[in-house]
């Protein structure tokens, strides 16, 4: 359990870092906000890579997958941040952590994972979920939900190029990936749109880098001390605390037709999980190559 309690300790300096970035980009905007970010990341990571003279920017063979991730791990952020900023705490982080929906469904394809029918009708559960929280009026959905469930599309598609290069290539050299990503990307529009942050909200910046990293490091941690299968599960605890702190610090709570969407999409990306660990006791393969 030693392990379940690193991931605890890791949802919730995520959960409080991210507080922290909907509460800057209220006033400095989102690509500002996501580029501080990326510098304050690899500013610490570049030096360690360096130190322990791992590649920065990964092996050749793997250049291919990084790119991926990257990109498409750059987007995730990049809608995340605007989904932090426009919607509440709860929705952002239920629809954002709603990504093992969406990478089951790639897998099918990508990775030729079994189909079963639990999978689609817990898919199809996490589906009723996301609608109830999202809240479509007349075909269309509510602006401020949009940006997190299209960061859990991409995410999910960042975590697919993961799963071909994480035994061959060092952590390191994947985050750096995807902040180097993001810094390309929200640079220019940085730049144009440059806002001066107060003393306050610099304040606040390194406070959620700082936060961030101890996340990370106390991931690190938690996958290392027990079985990913049974980690997984801790780490939707980040919706538990994301209530919580809309709460005391935003005075929101889910309505009741938006906490029983969250409740439907933690059951249900729990069990995929659950379903995905015991599939690959039972069906272990080597990694395949991406189409």
């Amino acid at each position: 359990m030693i392990g379940a309690m690193y991931m605890i300790l890791a949802t919730l300096c995520f959960s409080i870092a991210y507080t922290f970035v909907k509460l800057v980009s209220i006033h400095i905007g989102v690509m500002e906000t996501i580029l501080f970010r990326s510098i304050i990341t690899i500013s610490i990571i570049f030096p360690y890579l360096c130190i322990k003279k791992i590649p920065v920017l990964g092996y050749p063979e793997n250049k291919k997958y990084l790119v991926i991730r990257g990109i498409f791990g750059s987007l995730a952020m990049i809608c995340y941040f605007m989904s932090l900023k426009w919607a509440s705490l709860p929705n952002a982080f239920t629809l954002h952590n709603s990504y093992p929906l969406f990478t089951t469904i790639l897998a099918f394809y990508l990775l030729q994972e079994k189909v079963t029918w639990s999978k689609i009708g817990l898919i199809g559960i996490a589906l009723l979920g996301i609608i109830l929280i999202i809240k479509p009026t007349h075909g269309i959905i509510k602006p401020s939900n949009l940006p997190a469930l299209i960061s859990a599309v991409f995410i999910s598609i960042a975590y697919i190029s993961i799963k071909f290069v994480s035994t061959r290539e060092h952590p390191g050299s994947i985050i750096m990936s995807l902040n180097i990503g993001i810094f390309l990307l929200s640079l220019p529009i940085t730049i144009i749109y440059w806002v001066s942050p107060t003393v306050h909200q610099i304040q606040l910046i390194f406070g959620a880098g700082i936060l961030l990293t101890v996340a990370q490091f106390f991931l690190t941690i938690s996958y290392k001390k027990e079985e990913a299968s049974f980690i997984s599960i801790f780490s939707f605890a980040s919706i538990l605390w994301s209530i919580i702190i809309s709460y005391f610090v935003f005075n929101a709570v889910p309505t009741l037709i938006e906490m029983v969407g969250i409740l439907l999409i933690l059951i249900t990306m729990i069990s995929l999980v659950i379903i995905r660990a015991k599939e690959k006791v039972l069906y272990p393969r080597s990694t395949p190559c991406l189409k």
